[in-house]
């Protein structure tokens, strides 16, 4: 009896050894691993962005700007004054004692010519007086205001020449020129308006007869006139007054 036992033992064991061998083993799942075919493929940042614009409303690229290719800005030259110092000088041209005895003169002139006539008695030298410092104060004020709004320098700048003829041509030449407050040298627009604006306004004071196109015109030319010899004189004063001082000497 253990002996069938023992046999029907060892007969399972070995057909359970036998099928063992003869199925074949389970192979392992395969791994999932991205394949780069397998994933959607992905545009690019500029297809999506295109992509994501509507229709009609794509951005244009704007160009860059260079900044070594923009025109270097304009600088102050050292030296120059500043609105406030411009203003200072105006008003301690106007309040001088030079200025002073210059209009008094040219008011006694005036008077002695009786010009104009209509303005007569001792009246008439307060009135010629107030015009002609009038005159003035509105010329010294249109150089005040537009020699700091265009940056120029209308005092008179001696010439570093030699020379009587070069040195006169210089003088002259700044009657229409005038310095710039960035360097070099440019049109003179705040002389020829004071020029020709300032009769403008004070001739509105003379009588009727006087107070006419032509003679607004011929003030405007004569004081430019007058402004030449007046730089004239700045330019050769210091050598007058160096021969003179010689001659003082040798005396």
């Amino acid at each position: 009896m253990r002996l069938a036992v023992h046999l029907g033992l060892v007969a399972t064991l070995a057909g359970v050894s036998l099928m063992a061998q003869t199925q074949p083993a389970a192979e392992p799942e395969p791994e999932e691993k991205s394949s780069p075919a397998a994933e959607p493929a992905q545009p690019e940042t500029g297809e999506r962005e295109r992509s994501a614009t509507p229709p009609g409303s794509e951005l244009i690229p704007l160009p860059l700007v260079d900044p070594h290719s923009l025109p270097p800005r304009r600088q102050i030259q050292p030296g120059a004054l500043t609105t406030r110092a411009k203003f200072d000088y105006t008003l301690k041209k106007l309040t001088s004692l030079g200025t002073l005895a210059n209009r008094s003169l040219l008011a006694g002139y005036n008077h002695w010519l009786d010009h104009p006539e209509e303005w007569g008695g001792l009246e008439g030298y307060g009135k010629r007086l107030a015009h002609k410092y009038g005159r003035s104060a509105i010329r010294n004020m249109v150089l005040f205001s537009l020699d700091s709004t265009l940056h120029t320098d209308s005092r008179y700048d001696r010439c570093g020449c030699a020379g009587l003829w070069p040195r006169s041509g210089h003088a002259i030449k700044r009657v229409f020129t005038t310095r710039s407050d960035y360097g070099g040298v440019t049109f003179a627009v705040p002389r020829l308006a004071a020029a020709y604006v300032t009769p403008m306004v004070t001739d509105q004071w003379y009588p009727d007869r006087l107070n006419t196109w032509n003679h607004k015109l011929q003030s405007g030319s004569l004081y430019l006139a007058g402004h030449a010899g007046t730089n004239l004189l700045r330019e050769f004063w210091p050598d007058i007054r160096r021969i003179l001082h010689l001659k003082r000497r040798a005396k």
